[in-house]
């Protein structure tokens, strides 16, 4: 039935671009994927109510009922799909085709209904025993019908995969069970916050599966952020061991596995992120970093993001020095742990005096990339930056971030380089990858790092 579904899926694919399925937010679960995904749920009753909404092609129910039949694990199974994709309903229906006739010949009642609505927008009168899910990857504006009606789960950019799960959770009964795949960033940042401090109090986390690979998880789609399953259960008493496990793919041949204690990696720090490590290791380094006292923050530092973006900036930026221009200060100056300044590149690395708001004292700092590339050796691309010149001002641009004092007096060469030793360092590298499952480095997860006391 799964070989028949895939095969339903590329034919749809075939009369739809990838740019139009990334505009919708669209990609498809692998079907070692969904297999794996439909064999994680363990039933409290025989007679089962699922809910799988953002459906696509319906694989991931499709792959939960053979699970539940071949391990007689149900005498009746009710099924809800919700899509909206007029389109992909086509390959949706085929599936519930599929679903009926497999039940019917192995004696399974079965009740299946699409509702073609927006997800987000609608209200639902039913609970749900199982929710599975691979929702639609996609950001929102902060004004659009779904925000508003989230509005208790939107802190900054809303993307609608997290409004998903938040919906999601109350639509379970109690002890229902939640399983979707997801990007990992929702499990740290200001972004998910509201999102994520909702599924931690209402959620007990089972089992968390991790893809090295980042586009694994998916059929023949190109997936920029790294994948995660979450399988867990309506519930607000947590279980004592979450189970993390590991593939370098969706053949989940060679995967490892083990436990953690929830208190170690659950509600971390000041924004409650969720840390997922991938070997017994970074547990320990978990552990150790969560008995810091301090944070950078704590202890006095403020991470910033550089106040120049360059389209709105245009008349104040050049490519060439001026007579009355200083020196903007980008990513391409960090190479390899060094400040490097001016660089070849045809982009700007200057800006007017004129541009008032735009400019920050000429004092020592570290500089980070807010990017890096997912092939960098480290995330955390840093270098020292000391006072140079006889200017009063620089400027930064807006993909890098700097570190100064609350107080405003300066930084001194001792602070800035302890600052950069710890940024470097290969704990906190890891660590920040833990924390951070996307190549993104945000200033105000800097301004948390755990960090030892230092008299300052």
């Amino acid at each position: 039935m799964l070989h028949k579904i895939i095969s339903n899926t590329n034919q749809y694919k075939k009369t739809s671009s990838s740019e139009e399925q990334k505009e919708k937010g669209q990609f498809f679960t692998s079907l070692n994927t969904a297999k794996i995904m439909g064999d994680w749920y363990i039933p409290n009753s025989r007679n089962i109510k699922i809910l799988e909404p953002g459906a696509g092609n319906g694989s991931l129910t499709a792959a939960t009922v053979i699970h539940l039949v071949e391990n007689d694990l149900c005498d009746s199974l009710e099924i809800t799909y919700v899509e909206n994709d007029r389109d992909v309903i086509v390959v949706l229906r085929k599936t519930v085709k599929l679903i009926k006739n497999y039940c019917a010949q192995n004696n399974i009642i079965c009740h299946i209904s699409i509702m073609e609505d927006n997800y987000i927008l609608t209200d639902f009168q039913e609970k749900y025993d199982l929710i599975i899910c691979n929702p639609p990857y996609k950001k929102i504006r902060k004004n659009s019908e779904e925000s508003i009606k989230m509005s208790k789960f939107v802190h900054g950019q809303p993307n609608l995969y997290a409004l998903f799960m938040a919906k999601s959770v109350d639509l379970l009964n109690n002890n229902g069970s939640f399983i979707f795949i997801t990007p990992r960033s929702w499990t740290s940042g200001s972004y998910f916050s509201k999102v994520r401090t909702y599924l931690a109090k209402e959620l007990s986390y089972n089992k968390i599966h991790i893809f090295n690979d980042r586009d694994k998880s998916f059929s023949d789609e190109s997936v920029l952020q790294e994948a995660m399953i979450l399988f867990a259960q309506r519930s607000s008493y947590q279980q004592y061991n979450i189970t993390i496990s590991i593939s370098d793919n969706d053949y989940f041949k060679s995967t490892d596995e083990f436990n953690i204690e929830a208190t170690k990696i659950k509600n971390i720090g000041k924004n409650k992120y969720l840390l997922i490590p991938t070997k017994k290791e970074e547990a320990e380094l978990i552990g150790v970093m969560n008995s810091f006292p301090d944070t950078f923050f704590s202890l006095g530092y403020i991470f910033k993001t550089g106040p120049v973006v360059e389209f709105r900036n245009k008349n104040m930026i050049s490519t060439l020095k001026k007579s009355d221009s200083i020196p903007m200060y980008r990513s391409l100056n960090i190479s390899n742990e060094n400040f490097v300044f001016p660089v070849e590149t045809s982009k700007a690395q200057y800006i007017s005096l004129n541009a008032d708001n735009l400019l920050i004292r000429n004092e020592n700092t570290v500089l980070i990339r807010r990017l890096s590339a997912k092939e960098d050796d480290k995330r955390i691309q840093s270098c020292i930056y000391y006072k140079q010149g006889d200017n009063l001002f620089i400027s930064i641009e807006n993909h890098v971030n700097y570190v100064s004092r609350k107080d405003g007096k300066p930084l001194s060469a001792d602070e800035v380089e302890w600052i950069q030793a710890l940024l470097s360092s290969e704990e906190y590298d890891t660590f920040f990858r833990l924390l951070n499952g996307s190549t993104q480095v945000n200033a105000n997860e800097l301004n948390y790092l755990p960090v030892r006391s230092r008299a300052i």
